[in-house]
C-alpha cells in the first residue's frame, strides 16, 4: 500500500513543483537573457541590409532560431549584439511554412536560453517579448497570453497569442515565461487590431531542431545552403555582382500565409516576397560585368538565345562562375537544349551540389530522359536545400507516375495539395495516377483536371473531354 501510495504522490508533487520555482520580474528577465537574443541583419549580394529581424541563441554550439521570412531571399545574414558583429554566418536549414529557420556562428559567441515547455502554457500566465523592434536593440516588453489557437488556413499550427507588444524587427525574438523559459519565438500581429501578437510555440522549435540535426549533418552543416538565398560566391572586393533570385518557371512558388496575418517585419498591407516576385537584376556597373548584365536582361526579356551568347561571352573570362553557368543552362533548358542545359547544370553543381534551381532543373530534363531514379535523387536533393518545395515532391511524384507506382504518385501529391498552388502539374499528374487505377469515374479526378485546365495544362484539356462529359 506504501508503494502504492508513493506513486500516487510523485505526480502531485511534479505538477506542483512551478509552485515553488523561483519567479522572475522584467528587470531580472532582460539581466538573465539581453546577451542570447541577436539582431539577425538580411543583407543583399553588396552586403547593403534589406531586412532586419530577431533571433535567439537556443544552444552552446551557436545554434540561432529566427523566423524563415527574416532571412529568406537575401544572400548574407550578419549577426549583430551591442558591439558585436559577426558577418559569418551560417544558413543550417528551415521550414518556410512553419517560418522557422536555424543560423549557426561559433560556439561561445552568446550566451544561450533554455527553452521550457509550451504545451503547458495557461490562458493569462504573464509572459516576456524581448527582441529588436524597430531597431531599437533589445528591448523587452511584459504582457499575458492571451489565448492559443490556429490562425491560417494553411497550417496547423497552435500559435500563442500575447498581448505583448511586437512590431517591426521583433520576428523571430524570444517569448519567455516567468521562470525565465523560452517557451515561443514572436512571429507575426494582425495590424488591423490593438496588441494583437502571436508566437510559434517553442515545442515546435524543438521538433524542428531535431529535424534539422537529420537533414544537416555535422560535416556538411555550412555547406547546404540554399541557392535563391545563400549560394552567393564573392568577387575582389567582397561583394558579389549576382541576381538575387532566378526567374521560376515552375510555378507557384509563394508563401502559404493566411490573408488575414501579416509578418511582424513586413510594410502594412503587403507580405514577404516569394521567389517569383523577386526579378532578375543588374547589380553592378563594374565593365567586367557587362556581358553577364546584358544576360541578365536578354533573360527577363524571354530573349534565351541573347541571353546564352551574353552569358557565354562572360564564361569564357570566368569559366567558374556559378550565377553564369546556372543561368545559361536556365535559359538552354528553355528553348530546350537539354544536353547543353545539363552540361551547364553538372558544372554548377560541382561548385554547389546543393544548388535548388540546378537540381530542380536537372531533375526535370532527366525525367524526359526517362532516368527516373536519377531524377528523384535530385529532386531528394532539392528537398534537403529547401524541404517544403512543392516542385521537388511534384517531380518526384511524376518520376513515380512514370516507373508506374500510381498509388505512390497519388499519396505524394495529396501531400502537395494541402497547400495553396498554382501549378497545373500536381492537378495534372494526380488525376492521371486515379484514372490508372480505375478511379476516373470519381468527381475528384474530374475537378482535379479542371484546376489543371484552369492553370493552364492543354493535357488536362485532352483529357477532360475524354473523363468529363
Amino acid at each position: 500500500m506504501r508503494k502504492i501510495l508513493l506513486f500516487a504522490i510523485l505526480p502531485l508533487l511534479f505538477s506542483y513543483s512551478k509552485l515553488y520555482a523561483q519567479k522572475y520580474e522584467a528587470e531580472q528577465i532582460y539581466s538573465m537573457y539581453n546577451d542570447a537574443v541577436v539582431v539577425v541583419i538580411a543583407c543583399d549580394r553588396y552586403g547593403n541590409p534589406e531586412s532586419m529581424g530577431s533571433g535567439v541563441v537556443i544552444s552552446d554550439d551557436g545554434t540561432i532560431v529566427t523566423n524563415y521570412h527574416v532571412i529568406d531571399g537575401h544572400s548574407k545574414i550578419i549577426i549583430k549584439h551591442n558591439d558585436v558583429i559577426i558577418d559569418d554566418c551560417s544558413y543550417l536549414w528551415g521550414k518556410k511554412r512553419e517560418d522557422v529557420a536555424f543560423l549557426k556562428v561559433s560556439s561561445g559567441s552568446f550566451k544561450t536560453m533554455p527553452m521550457g515547455n509550451s504545451d503547458g502554457v495557461k490562458i493569462g500566465e504573464k509572459i516576456f517579448a524581448l527582441g529588436s523592434p524597430l531597431g531599437f536593440e533589445n528591448s523587452i516588453s511584459e504582457g499575458i497570453i492571451n489565448g492559443v489557437r490556429k490562425i491560417s488556413r494553411y497550417t496547423d499550427i497552435n500559435y500563442i497569442q500575447i498581448s505583448a507588444s511586437i512590431s517591426h524587427g521583433s520576428s523571430g525574438g524570444a517569448l519567455i515565461n516567468s521562470y525565465g523559459e523560452l517557451i515561443g519565438i514572436t512571429t507575426s500581429t494582425i495590424e488591423e487590431g490593438q496588441n494583437i501578437n502571436f508566437a510559434i510555440p517553442v515545442s515546435l522549435v524543438a521538433e524542428l531542431q531535431q529535424k534539422a540535426n537529420t537533414y544537416v549533418s555535422e560535416d556538411k552543416k555550412d555547406k547546404r545552403k540554399s541557392d535563391e538565398t545563400y549560394s552567393a560566391k564573392s568577387d575582389e572586393s567582397g561583394k558579389d555582382p549576382r541576381r538575387i533570385a532566378k526567374k521560376d518557371t515552375y510555378g507557384d512558388a509563394g508563401n502559404d500565409t493566411d490573408d488575414d496575418v501579416t509578418s511582424a517585419d513586413s510594410p502594412k498591407n503587403t507580405k514577404p516576397k516569394t521567389r517569383e516576385d523577386r526579378k532578375l537584376k543588374k547589380v553592378s556597373s563594374d565593365t567586367k560585368y557587362d556581358t553577364y548584365n546584358e544576360g541578365i536582361s536578354a533573360m527577363n526579356d524571354g530573349d534565351y538565345s541573347a541571353a546564352i551568347r551574353s552569358f557565354t561571352e562572360y564564361i569564357s573570362l570566368n569559366a567558374n562562375d556559378f550565377d553564369a553557368l546556372e543561368n545559361r543552362g536556365i535559359c538552354s533548358y528553355n528553348l530546350q537544349i537539354f544536353s547543353d542545359a545539363i552540361n551547364d547544370f553538372n558544372k554548377a553543381l560541382t561548385l554547389n551540389k546543393y544548388s535548388l534551381y540546378s537540381l530542380l532543373y536537372r531533375g526535370r530534363i532527366l525525367l524526359t530522359q526517362g532516368k527516373n531514379s536519377d531524377a528523384i535523387k535530385d529532386f531528394e536533393k532539392a528537398k534537403i536545400t529547401d524541404a517544403d518545395n512543392k516542385q521537388a515532391s511534384t517531380g518526384i511524384a511524376m518520376a513515380y507516375y512514370n516507373m508506374k507506382d500510381y498509388q505512390k504518385t497519388i499519396d505524394i501529391l495529396d501531400e502537395v495539395l494541402n497547400w495553396r498552388t498554382e501549378d497545373p502539374l500536381p492537378f495534372l499528374y494526380r488525376a492521371k495516377a486515379k484514372i490508372k487505377i480505375g478511379d476516373y469515374l470519381k468527381p475528384e479526378v474530374c475537378s482535379d483536371l479542371a484546376a489543371a485546365i484552369n492553370y493552364g495544362s492543354k493535357e488536362a484539356e485532352e483529357l477532360m473531354a475524354k473523363i468529363c462529359r
